[in-house]
């Protein structure tokens, strides 16, 4: 049986109830699918929906339901401080310094590098000495702080940043540590 099959039935009375397992299974991957897609309102309409037909002891649907209301919740907050960044405290440094790691145009690597897939290509150009290893860990308390920078690729350069020195392990361990949000997405 098909999965489409599944939700032709449009008497609501009997909505789910000739194949309540298959209901389940298509119900929760389609709920994944948007969650992923970012339709969270959706995704908890069919979540809701899996968990009424959830047997007897799992415990599946409560918890990507907890998972969509996070990854909602993250998002809506994300969106708040990119709305207002221009606003945050650190904003300046913070470009600044990403710019500064991602090299000037003159230092990106050339079209025919980019094409040999052999070589890597750098996403961070430039080391960080230990002060300003210093003054980012110091802006980057601020979780909102945080957040920014990983949305403009902080985060990703810095991790690449340690094929030029190990010097920022430290703040990434330390910044992973206090946002487990940013765990997921490494």
């Amino acid at each position: 049986m098909e999965y489409e099959e599944v939700f032709n039935d449009d008497i609501e009375e009997n909505k789910y109830k000739k194949h309540p397992d298959l209901c389940y299974k298509a119900l929760m991957r389609r709920g994944q699918a948007l969650k992923y897609q970012r339709d969270f309102k959706l995704a908890k309409d069919d979540f809701e929906e899996a968990k009424k037909l959830e047997k007897e002891g799992e415990t599946n649907a409560d918890k990507w339901l907890a998972m969509n209301e996070a990854d909602r919740v993250h998002e809506e907050k994300i969106g708040n401080i990119m709305a207002n960044a221009e606003a945050l405290k650190g904003k300046e440094y913070i470009d600044y310094l990403l710019s500064f790691l991602k090299g000037k145009k003159e230092e990106a690597p050339k079209a025919e590098e980019k094409k040999n897939k052999k070589k890597r290509v750098p996403v961070c150009l430039h080391r960080l000495e230990k002060d300003e290893v210093k003054k980012l860990g110091k802006t980057l308390e601020d979780e909102n702080m945080v957040y920014y920078f990983n949305v403009n690729d902080g985060m990703k350069i810095l991790v690449d940043s340690l094929y030029i020195s190990t010097e920022v392990l430290p703040l990434i361990q330390t910044i992973l540590e206090k946002n487990p949000k940013l765990q997921d997405d490494f």
